[in-house]
């Protein structure tokens, strides 16, 4: 029989993401523990960025946390504030700014997983 996977985040650690040095992650989901997604809670200093950057074949879903900033691609900047959710197809190039002065926190999932 299947079992659930349980994780209390609260008990993990931002880890610094190998891909975007301004940033710290917690893995939630991966690939070696699911097929199908990646999920990330995403931390962003106040003044940090996540790059422009684009995911060739993923489909991305973000969802605000808490403080502020913005999503940018290249034809718009758009709010990224609390309560505030995206999806981002495969192809586009975005990134994200915290312009705000407390930590940006967003969760990410990845389809396919990026991770």
């Amino acid at each position: 029989m299947a079992e659930l996977r349980w994780t209390d985040t609260n008990e993990m650690t931002f880890d610094p993401d190998s891909r975007f040095p301004s940033i710290a992650i917690k893995l939630l989901e991966g690939r070696a523990t699911h097929p199908n997604v990646s999920f990330v809670v995403a931390r962003v200093a106040p003044g940090g960025e996540i790059p422009r950057h684009i995911h060739p074949i993923e489909t991305e879903i973000a969802y605000v946390l808490s403080g502020q900033g913005k999503l940018v691609t290249e034809n718009a900047e758009y709010p990224f504030r609390v309560g505030v959710a995206v999806t981002i197809p495969p192809g586009l190039a975005h990134g994200v700014v915290n312009d705000g002065d407390v930590p940006l926190e967003v969760l990410a999932f990845h389809t396919p997983p990026t991770r």
